[in-house]
């Protein structure tokens, strides 16, 4: 059986082939699909390359998570901003995103997704077990948003958890 492209996905595969030799000729076409995927995700923060290319934490030990991205009433949250925290804050939002460079959605992919985030957002974690599960950038990401989620508190922000899945 042979594979048709719809019209759409081979105009994607096209602008996918342009940005990669543009913009990132050295990186591989999986990394390339997550840095796009997360470029697109993130469009309405306005975030430079190296903010995106931050919360890029896939690889070994990843939980099924390739990107994660914490905002404070807007602002992306690096590892040095959380000193610069507001005392108040109206919204706290965390964007996670799971990019596979292939056609089609996987259940498999939720369930992945489903299990693990639990475990990684709980304010109680069990940091020796994760230790030992998780990959050290994941780890970090997530204990950001946990440290800010209990900072802020106190000022009853809305918080959002946002999980995107991006595929072809």
């Amino acid at each position: 059986m042979v594979s048709v492209q719809s019209k759409d996905q081979r105009l994607l595969e096209r602008i996918l082939e342009d940005q990669h030799r543009k913009l990132a000729p050295d990186r591989n076409r999986d990394d390339f699909f997550t840095f796009f995927a997360a470029d697109k995700a993130l469009q309405d923060w306005d975030l430079d390359n190296d903010e995106i290319t931050d919360g890029i934490v896939d690889g070994a030990h990843g939980c099924g998570i390739d990107g994660i991205w914490t905002f404070v009433d807007e602002r992306y949250i690096t590892a040095d901003a959380h000193q610069f925290l507001p005392s108040r804050a109206g919204k706290i939002e965390l964007v996670v995103l799971q990019a596979k460079n292939s056609s089609g959605y996987q259940e498999s992919v939720i369930e992945k997704l489903h299990f693990h985030l639990p475990a990684l957002l709980d304010m109680g974690r069990d940091e020796e077990y994760l230790v030992a599960h998780t990959n050290a950038k994941l780890l970090e990401r997530t204990r950001r948003f946990l440290h800010i989620l209990e900072e802020l508190a106190s000022s009853f922000p809305q918080v959002r958890i946002k999980v995107i899945y991006a595929n072809k």
